[in-house]
């Protein structure tokens, strides 16, 4: 989580990367806390191409 307040908008790609985590697992992190709502996704605006674009910040 620390990684997240860190790095505010970080995609989940970086973040499992970072975190040394197989994407399956971190995905199933996420969502747990999005739906906690420790966390937050959006989208980046940029971004065509959405699963490349899944930002999260702490709440």
């Amino acid at each position: 989580m620390s990684l997240i307040f860190q790095n505010d908008g970080i995609i989940q790609k970086d973040l499992a990367r970072e975190m040394d985590m197989r994407p399956s697992s971190m995905t199933e992190m996420l969502m747990r806390n999005e739906k906690h709502g420790f966390i937050v996704r959006r989208q980046d605006e940029k971004e065509e191409n959405y699963d490349k674009s899944k930002q999260y910040s702490f709440c």
